[in-house]
């Protein structure tokens, strides 16, 4: 039997894990949709990770930048709207009775960030 900590509550949670990642000075345990997180690194650990986050942080916002005009490239081959509603119906219909959020397959969120994408476009048009 576990406990997880939240809004003030401790909820209690029987269910054994979904997934475990272990990594250095730390493990992560999914149970569904809640997270436990256990780290045992040393102050001298922790400083090595934070530094190592800062360097590498360069890369990936150059390679975040990189991916986002390319994802454009392939957006402005279609219709803003039409692009927008088929990543919709493709992405966010499902039978709310059946929907488990943590063991689903849609992404809601790259309709979300399409359309941001064609809204912040100073090319953005109705094409």
């Amino acid at each position: 039997m576990f406990f997880t900590k939240g809004l003030g509550c401790a909820v209690e949670i029987e269910k054994p894990p979904d997934d475990i990642l272990e990594g250095p000075g730390f493990k992560l345990v999914r149970r569904g949709r809640h997270l436990e997180v256990k780290s045992h690194r040393s102050p001298d650990e922790q400083g090595e990770l934070m530094r190592r986050m800062q360097e590498s942080r360069p890369k990936i916002y150059t390679d975040i930048e990189r991916k986002t005009v390319e994802l454009l490239e392939i957006i402005h081959k279609y219709t803003s709207l039409d692009l927008v509603a088929n990543l919709f119906l493709r992405d966010t219909v499902h039978n709310p009775d059946e929907y488990i959020e943590s063991e689903s397959k849609l992404k809601p969120h790259w309709v979300e960030h399409t359309t941001v994408l064609e809204l912040r476009d100073a090319r953005y048009e109705l094409r």
